[in-house]
């Protein structure tokens, strides 16, 4: 192979050659070539040389010992089986004010279900009334006692969720804020505190060489590992209603798997889940079936601090302990009952009217001042210590709020929403009142301008449902009848589980035999009325072939049609259609 001359460029023919060339004609530079050689070789040894210098500095800074003593060993054990105690013992700028009776039997509820192992709780209390403050407050409680090891932190929304997780976080990140919890619980508060908000600092942080392991990211957290610290494994996680919350684990270094045991599910509802029946079923189940099951075979406990905002709302549902008793509802009112002296709350509003009218002179304030003592008689608050300026008194306030936003004192602050005449609590008419605003008849009776009746039937596996409408020539139409098959106890049900279903009706036969002779039953009722459908539709959507089956084979059939509805929309006028 030709060798050619690195600096004259001569072709050597090969390296033998080119050596002797290089040592002859060209000596400085082999000369030039050996100190390069020479340097590079001790620039790699100074780089190996200041990585380990730099790895040995990282991993003595990264040792956050000695480990601060407990400050006050006493003060920290009475608290490990008080939970009041604790809490204003370590929170006090959040408690500052004493607890009303419904706040203590709340945090009693919830000691006792943290300790008992499992158990779920619900509770709702007032706006501003401290529900999320007790439950986050328990959540620290339980973890740093080592009561429990796992907490998942369960919001409306993911937003909700991480508002709490960053409220949990600062609790044992900021020294300033909390500065008798970091003093009394050093083996969890100091590590994080050392962090310095540098979450990367997390990875390589030990204590005399053993590794923490702590790990501070957006959606988890999970506590130093300190020898002899209750605390050590512990995780700290955030989930909300709308995102995965099912089969949560997390893998210790020590080799255990951890499940959840505590979950804090915070306000569950939206304002708009409260309104939509569907989505209020749809969280309790959530609710019931994944977030009650986190825990597998070991349990979990369930507290739910909530407000209700609508009637028969997923809060009002849980909160019953007719329905949900094992959620031991808790609801407190800010006032269990109003002053007696209605006359001169009149008059104070007329005074108060009058004073923001005139940009507000402070008259209002006055005449309660003035009159304080026989406004206030009769008025029972659950929490008379809490209220905010300008007002003087929680009477004051409370009475403001009902008469300039009556709708929203009895949701936020009562939890005993109004419903207005003839609605229910989705904001949806009841049937009497859609009675009295259209046609004001009795069932089966005809407006005088009814010259067709039909009727449709809406098939579910468990039940059937079926709508009477007498029309007019101008195509408007009257519903005269309505029902479901079997017939049921309560107004309010769902139709996945109807009490009685198909299935107690005829618990021998299979599900399609059921579903035929609950239309049996459904068609024979309709056609026996005086005024008899000339038409009535099935829904043949779920079961087209047994539908058009039933209808070709029924007494009824010359009245029987199997439909399906078109979900596309029309592309034109309803009256180009031939029927």
């Amino acid at each position: 192979m030709n060798a050619v001359c690195p600096v004259c460029s001569r072709d050597v023919k090969n390296a033998a050659n080119l050596a002797a060339h290089l040592k002859s004609k060209h000596l400085d530079y082999l000369k030039d070539d050996e100190r390069k050689q020479r340097q590079r070789a001790q620039y790699e040894r100074n780089k190996v040389s200041a990585a380990r210098i730099s790895a040995e500095k990282s991993h003595a800074g990264a040792d956050i010992a000695p480990l601060p003593e407990v400050a006050d060993p006493a003060r920290r054990d009475a608290c490990e089986f008080d939970l009041e105690l604790f809490l204003k013992t370590y929170f006090p700028k959040r408690f500052p004010l004493a607890f009303s009776p419904t706040h203590q039997r709340v945090i009693a509820k919830i000691q006792r279900a943290v300790l008992g192992g499992g158990g779920t709780l619900a509770y709702g209390m007032r706006r501003g009334g401290g529900k999320t403050q007790l439950a986050t407050g328990a959540a620290v409680w339980a973890l740093v006692y080592g009561h429990k090891r796992y907490v998942v932190l369960v919001g409306a929304t993911e937003a909700a969720s991480d508002q709490i997780m960053g409220d949990l976080k600062g609790r044992f990140q900021d020294p300033n804020a909390y500065p008798d919890l970091h003093a009394d619980f050093p083996e969890v508060c100091y590590p994080v505190a050392s962090l310095q908000g540098i979450t990367q600092k997390a990875k390589k942080q030990h204590i005399d060489g053993a590794q923490t392991h702590t790990e501070w990211t957006q959606d988890h957290i999970r506590l130093p590992i300190v020898e002899g610290s209750p605390c050590s494994h512990s995780i700290i996680q955030v989930a909300s209603m709308t995102g995965a919350i099912r089969g949560k684990y997390f893998n210790s270094p020590d080799g255990s798997v951890l499940r959840p045991d505590l979950a804090l599910v915070d306000d569950p509802q939206t304002r708009e889940s409260a309104k939509s029946p569907t989505q209020t079923d749809n969280r309790i189940q959530i609710v019931q079936a994944d977030i009650r099951g986190l825990g597998g075979d070991q349990g979990i406990t369930v507290i739910l601090p909530c407000t209700i905002i609508y009637e028969n709302d997923m809060s009002d549902q849980l909160l019953s302990r007719d329905r949900y008793p094992e959620w031991q509802g808790e609801k407190a009112a800010m006032v269990n009952a109003f002053p007696t002296d209605e006359k001169l709350w009149e008059e104070y509003f007329k005074v108060k009217d009058q004073d923001y009218r005139s940009d507000g002179d402070g008259s209002a304030a006055r005449f309660y001042l003035a009159n304080r003592e026989a406004m206030d008689k009769g008025a029972v608050l659950d929490w008379p210590e809490r209220f905010d300026p300008p007002f003087a008194s929680a009477v004051e306030q409370a009475m403001h709020l009902r008469h300039y936003n009556p709708q929203g004192f009895a949701s936020e602050y009562q939890n005993q929403p109004l419903v207005p005449a003839g609605v229910d609590g989705g904001g949806r008419l009841e049937p009497q009142a859609l009675r009295e605003r259209t046609n004001n008849l009795d069932l089966w009776t005809l407006p005088p301008s009814a010259t067709r009746i039909t009727a449709g039937v809406d098939v579910q596996k468990r039940c059937v449902f079926w709508t009477v409408v007498a029309w007019g020539e101008d195509f408007g139409g009257s519903i005269i009848d309505w029902g479901v098959y079997p017939r049921q106890k309560t107004n309010l049900f769902r139709a996945a589980d109807p009490r009685p279903s198909l299935e107690d009706e005829f618990p021998q036969m299979d599900d399609m035999a059921r579903i035929h002779a609950g239309l049996r039953w459904v068609t024979d009722h309709l056609m026996s009325q005086d005024h008899r459908p000339e038409r009535v539709l099935i829904d043949a959507g779920n079961w087209t072939s047994e539908i058009n089956q039933f209808c070709r084979f029924s007494p009824h059939r010359s009245a029987l049609i199997a439909s399906k509805g078109y979900g596309g929309g029309l592309t034109r006028p309803l009256g180009s259609y031939k029927v």
